[in-house]
């Protein structure tokens, strides 16, 4: 399940009257009103349906469940899962050019009649003597080739060209240094031998003796070579030709030749077809977010620059001093920082915070809103130094190539150079576009080209320059889009204008995800009242970004279990409330920040008594809804009565003396500036405690606001709340929050029912809970004070409660509804019927709880058919003796063991090193196991360089690679004499014989056969030997990754069960349920997963199962059977 309840009686339940006042609002609705809410992850999707009174507060759980879909991305890396489609395309598109240029050569030698096709085939067919390439080279300087020799010599050149960039962008990028550098080295070697040709300097030079190319071993980087210098060489060797009398190379034929080896196709100008064929960047810029028919501006441009520091400027704020509240910037303060980055005589791209802090002459004690200073508050002026405000780098570098022109460059041709710039890559269509486009003469074009820019805005040039008037005024970019005529708020949002603005594949998944949820929900339940939605934090982080928090968060994990030890060694129970105490403890140096007194030392075996020391929300919870760590301090319960719900300010600041005190207290011992921040506030008003609740309760970050307003304008709502409540993004802290308070606790390692829970908690936050924990917050904190219960009971008792009532009720941490934590439990239980059978239930029938399930959570089957047909590792053609295939193997990667018999022998991975049965390799292997145990079985030490060499009477023996083999059951013909293994698996094809059930596993490369294979699956048995299907065999269905099936098995299943705790134990299963994840073809046997990761079993043997059935799960986890009469065909397949 993934969820414990950590204690049955968290709260007692709200009077009977709270009931009568619920089913008094009920009778006041005439159809079932509801709130739907969703807990949206990066591979997850938790939704309940809460049903609601008159008033739209929630009172019952009608339905919850978890929905689980793949990822959209590499797991391990974070790349795009179209990452290797697209590089195994790039390859393939490499190797189709090297053929066209190959063939053309060839017909190039046809034509011209140097050789016939006959004479061409011989020779690729090797029946012609091959010559050694490198001495050709040489030789053609000085002698005469044959037509042959020349053919052999130009058609190697035509498949290793060397080094050439289309650009001279290309050459400032840091990854190609490397290059740069070898062709440097190369020249030099060049020039200091007086090497005509670097063929000559190949054929010569000592280093290339033992090989010409870059291999990938160890230290096998000889180098690259720059393409012109082989232009040159082929121009001198086909010269010389001519000169040693070969009529047949015309001027024509070198010039047709060198157009062949030249040709390369310009990155910008796409594939040859396609929809993507011709200005390929240009056609992948994407629609202006508030104006559809205008593309994006590039980041680039002088508009998109101005633009974006108009809009950082006037976001930015100073505070004077710690305590003090940020202000808004005065107009000559903005001019000044303007003026300082566009004053006509500025030349620098970054402008710092100090820079800022200079201009405006700032005092010391200023602070920036937009700076993190850390917990480092005494280097704040180092830390501004290295913060930059904004940087204008692309338009600084566009202007210094610009200083050689006469003529003034208005902004609008700034902004089509760097769109020029941006959407071109290749000198040659630069040139074009800055000839159509501009008056830039050819010198100051030079000037432009080394420049690259790329990236995109969300907006238009046009656009952004009629927002740029109002935020010179100094409006927000909210308020200056409204004021320019753009609904920035209730912009029109739909699936499309999200693929537009949604780049990220993982959220894209996500977001259509739970858009098929909502509808679905929608289409059984009819119109919401309203829709409540989290999104996880990850859900906006690139994989870099959760990866730096996972690391955050185990780093946070390990001083959490230092402390631990800390409290055990005092005796001291390990809880959160402890942990966070010690932490406190720790960060203030023992010492209460609220007692002035002379003696405010804690004794650290003190800070554990609830009742002499306590964790006070420095901006009280009441008003700020804050419960993270810097608004958290450990003081004394006598001091926090004194505070109550005042900010310490409040307390501190009236007295002259106390107030000196406390600052100097805080000073000296917090370091956090946040922390600081809030206990030297110096007030706190109505306006800042709506501002802080908000934003604490709700989450407005810019994903959040796109889902919003899709499904505000995209779902039919009840009228039963106000327009502005109908979609809410509540913020995951406060959820958290509440949560915990309830007594609930995530396993995530135990299933995945508890994102369904989350969405019950998320869906439960409403106005009226709000309200509820705001009151009992303020309750808690003025507890001790009588004339503030007083009030409070005054104020705060709509219900008309005696005094004794309302105390009980607001010392209490509130529910959405009396029963519900009862309720939740019993709801996501292993049989809610049976556990909540045993009690009455006021908003329940019998019938209802007779009908209750478990939720039963859905899995997103995988039907897409991807990846490669076979896999990269090129293996020897099988023996047809025992199965066994080769391949080489490095010897860093050789590992010494023991077989059954106690034997040593060789390893590499699954792979085995063997002995030839003629002792043919005996020397070599025997040397390789010496060194190998020498080396304490570690390749990698005993050949650090990736080589060893074998002594012999006859010659020494240099040994990189080794032939190891494997067993393989299923490969695939790759050429004459090698095979690979098989891709991906797509699906297995289900079969009844009349014996039992089989199996036939279809992968990627039959797809595109023109018969499905026929063959089922025989355990430990090769191909030649698997069960041929008959007439008279039952298809049964298709199984693809995560297809739900069941069966019975007589024996039991064996299985590794998962605990509520987290913590596994082996079970047995006879009657199975799961989700199918994969079938081994040399076991006969498939994997399964529980619904809810409740369990696993792998090695199934499918043979002995027992009425084995296909499943289909709708989002409300309802089972349903599947009948399919014939497999899947493929596109071309023969039914």
């Amino acid at each position: 399940m993934g969820v414990i309840f950590l204690y049955e009686n968290i709260v007692k339940p709200f009077p009977s009257r709270y009931d009568k006042a619920i089913m008094k609002r009920l009778k006041g609705r005439q159809t079932m009103g509801y709130i739907l809410s969703l807990d949206i992850g990066i591979a997850s999707c938790g939704y309940s349906v809460l049903e609601t009174d008159a008033l739209g507060v929630p009172y019952k759980i009608k339905t919850l469940n978890s929905i689980i879909f793949t990822r959209a991305e590499n797991p391990k890396t974070g790349a795009s899962l179209a990452e290797p489609r697209r590089k195994y395309r790039g390859a393939r598109r490499r190797k189709r050019r090297t053929s066209f240029r190959k063939h053309r050569t060839r017909q190039l030698f046809i034509t011209s009649g140097l050789l016939s096709k006959q004479d061409i085939a011989r020779y690729l067919n090797q029946q012609e003597p091959h010559d050694d390439i490198w001495e050709l080279r040489v030789k053609g300087l000085d002698e005469p080739l044959t037509n042959l020799q020349l053919f052999q010599v130009l058609y190697y050149f035509v498949t290793h060209r060397g080094f050439k960039s289309n650009r001279k962008a290309e050459l400032k990028d840091k990854d190609i240094g490397p290059v740069l550098n070898s062709i440097n080295a190369f020249k030099e070697e060049m020039q200091s031998h007086d090497y005509r040709t670097i063929g000559e300097l190949y054929a010569n030079d000592p280093r290339f003796r033992d090989r010409k190319h870059n291999k990938d071993y160890t230290n096998g980087f000889l180098g690259t070579i720059q393409r012109s210098w082989l232009v040159d060489e082929i121009k001198m060797l086909l010269t010389n030709q001519q000169s040693f009398g070969n009529t047949q190379l015309t001027s024509e034929f070198i010039e047709l030749y060198l157009n062949i080896f030249t040709s390369q196709r310009n990155f910008d100008d796409g594939p040859a077809s396609g929809p993507y064929s011709g200005d390929l960047i240009d056609k992948m810029v994407g629609p202006d977010t508030f104006n559809r028919s205008r593309k994006r501006a590039p980041r680039a441009t002088y508009t998109f620059q101005y633009f974006s520091f108009l809009s950082k400027l006037n976001s930015l704020r100073i505070a004077p001093s710690i305590s003090a509240p940020f202000e808004t910037l005065t107009v000559d303060q903005r001019a000044l920082i303007t003026k300082r980055l566009w004053g006509p005589d500025v030349k620098s791209a970054d402008l710092k915070f100090k820079q800022i802090r200079m201009v405006l002459s700032l005092p010391e004690t200023a602070r920036f809103n937009l700076v993190n200073y850390g917990n480092t508050p005494e280097k704040a002026l180092e830390i501004e130094d290295k913060t930059t405000f904004i940087s204008i780098k692309p338009l600084r570098e566009i202007e210094k190539a610009l200083t050689g022109t006469t003529l003034p460059v208005s902004h609008d041709q700034l902004d089509a150079i760097a769109r020029i710039l941006t959407v071109y890559k290749s000198d040659s269509n630069r040139k074009t576009a800055f000839h159509n486009q501009t008056v830039l003469s050819d010198e100051v074009i030079e000037q432009l080209l080394p420049l690259n820019f790329s990236k995109f805005g969300h907006l238009s040039v046009e656009t952004m320059q009629e927002i740029i008037p109002y935020l010179e005024q100094g409006m927000v970019y909210s308020d200056a889009a409204t004021a320019a005529g753009y609904d920035f708020r209730n912009n029109q949002i739909d699936m499309e204008y999200i693929r537009d603005n949604v780049t990220n594949p993982v959220v894209r998944r996500a977001v259509s995800v739970a858009n098929k949820l909502v509808k679905a929900v929608v289409r059984r339940y009819g119109k919401p009242d309203s829709i409540h939605i989290e999104l996880a934090r990850d859900l906006s982080q690139n994989f870099q970004e959760r990866r730096q928090d996972e690391v955050r968060q185990q780093k946070n994990a390990r001083d959490n279990e230092k402390i631990a030890k800390r409290l055990e060694e005092l005796g001291i129970p390990v809880n959160g409330v402890n942990i966070t105490k010690m932490k406190l403890y720790d960060e203030q140096h023992g010492i209460d920040l609220y007692d002035l007194s002379t003696n405010a030392s804690m004794a650290v075996t003190d800070i554990f008594s609830d009742d002499r020391y306590e964790i006070d929300h420095i901006i009280p919870y009441s008003v700020s809804f804050d419960d993270s760590y810097t608004n958290k301090v450990l003081v004394s319960a006598k001091a926090n009565r004194e505070k109550r719900d005042r900010i310490p300010m409040e307390v501190f600041g009236n007295d002259s003396e106390r107030r000196r005190q406390f600052e100097n207290r805080v000073n000296t011992n917090i370091t956090n500036l946040r922390k600081k921040r809030n206990l030297l506030k110096e007030t706190f008003s109505d306006e800042d405690k709506a501002k802080w609740k908000s934003r604490n309760i709700n989450d407005t970050r810019y994903l959040n606001r796109i889902l919003m307003n899709y499904l505000s304008q995209n779902v039919e709502f009840t009228d039963v709340l106000s327009d502005a409540k109908h979609v809410i993004a509540l913020n995951g802290a406060v959820t958290a929050k509440i949560r915990s308070r309830w007594g609930i606790t995530k396993v995530r390692a135990a299933g995945d029912l508890h994102h369904a829970v989350d969405a019950v908690v998320i869906g439960c936050v409403t106005d009226a809970l709000i309200q509820a924990v705001t009151r009992y917050a303020k309750y808690q904190e003025r507890r001790d004070n009588k004339a503030a219960a007083e009030q409070d009971l005054a104020e705060n008792n709509p219900e008309e409660l005696d005094a004794k009532q309302f105390r009980k009720v607001f010392n209490d941490y509130p529910l959405p509804w009396p029963e519900f934590r009862e309720e939740l439990m019993g709801r996501v239980s292993s049989d809610p019927s049976q556990i909540m059978a045993g009690r009455q239930w006021s908003h329940y029938t019998a019938e209802e709880i007779s009908e209750l399930k478990q939720p039963f959570v859905v899995r997103v089957p995988n039907h897409r058919i991807v990846g490669p047909a076979t896999l990269d590792t090129v293996y020897g053609q099988p023996n047809p003796d025992d199965g066994l295939i080769t391949q080489r193997v490095r010897i860093t990667d050789l590992k010494p063991q023991k077989n059954k018999d106690g034997e040593d022998i060789i390893k590499a991975g699954a792979n085995v090193y063997e002995l030839a049965a003629d002792g043919g390799n005996k020397l070599v292997y025997e040397s390789i196991l010496d060194a190998l145990q020498v080396a304490g079985g570690d390749g990698k030490k005993a050949f650090p360089t990736g080589r060893l060499l074998v002594r012999s009477p006859i010659q020494d023996i240099p040994v990189e690679r080794v032939r190891v083999t494997s067993k393989a059951t299923l490969v695939v013909p790759v050429g004459p004499k090698s095979v690979a293994a098989n891709g991906s698996m797509v699906r297995i094809d289900v079969y009844k014989t009349p014996k039992k059930y089989v199996f036939v596993p279809i992968y990627v490369r039959d797809t595109v056969k023109a018969e499905l294979p026929d063959r089922a699956v025989a355990p430990v048995k090769p191909y030649s030997q698997w069960y041929q299907l008959q007439p008279k065999d039952q298809f049964l269905f298709s199984l693809f990754a995560n297809d739900l099936i069941r069966f019975k098995h007589p024996r039991g299943v064996s299985t590794k069960e998962i605990l509520t705790d987290g913590s596994q134990e082996k079970g047995k299963r006879t009657d199975v349920v799961g989700y199918f994840t994969g079938a081994d073809i040399a076991t006969a046997s498939i994997a399964i997963e529980g619904p809810d990761r409740s369990f696993s079993a792998r090695g199934i043997g499918f043979a002995s199962l027992k009425n084995v059935e296909k499943l289909t799960v709708n989002y409300f986890g309802e089972l349903h059977s599947v009948h399919e009469t014939q497999p899947m065909q493929f596109r071309g397949q023969r039914g």
